[in-house]
């Protein structure tokens, strides 16, 4: 066990390093044998990984548990992926889109899913950004009223 204070090289097993007296940081309770046995998909380890594709620019997303050949990174499928992170499709944002423009069904259904009618986060994520647009189209349609209507009223007077 290598000493993290002075670099000393200690027996396995010794809660102190016998170069400088600094407490020694235990080892993982997990073995080589146990990666080996089907624990490297649960901790994010892989015995078998070589920094060499850490160097080169190709990435190789094989069938390989989702392993995308860097420490600690997994690219997961669709079908891998919880529900409620599954990503929307350019259909999905289209046929949402056409459904919140429905005047007043449409509006409602806006409010539902983005005030919790969905568990799916980024349906939930889109519904509140068209919320937002509604709101500052309003607020848009209003402030121009407001000017609009105060310039007809200084027309209409003569001055």
């Amino acid at each position: 066990m290598r000493c993290s204070n002075c670099g000393g090289e200690n027996e396995s097993g010794v809660n102190f390093c016998q170069y400088c007296g600094a407490k020694l940081e235990q080892e993982s309770n997990f073995s080589q044998n146990d990666f080996d046995k089907g624990q490297a998909g649960q901790t994010g380890y892989d015995p078998n990984y070589s920094n060499q594709a850490e160097y080169s620019n190709q990435t190789d997303y094989s069938n390989n548990g989702g392993y995308s050949g860097q420490a600690g990174y997994y690219q997961l499928t669709e079908s891998q992926l919880p529900e409620e992170y599954r990503p929307l499709t350019m259909w999905g944002y289209f046929g949402y889109q056409l459904l919140f423009c429905v005047p007043c069904v449409g509006f409602i259904f806006l409010l539902i899913i983005a005030f919790g009618g969905t568990r799916n986060v980024n349906l939930k994520n889109f519904a509140r950004s068209y919320f937002c647009v509604w709101i500052i189209m309003v607020v848009l349609i209003l402030l121009f009223s407001v000017i609009g209507g105060g310039f007809a009223t200084l027309f209409s007077l003569g001055y």
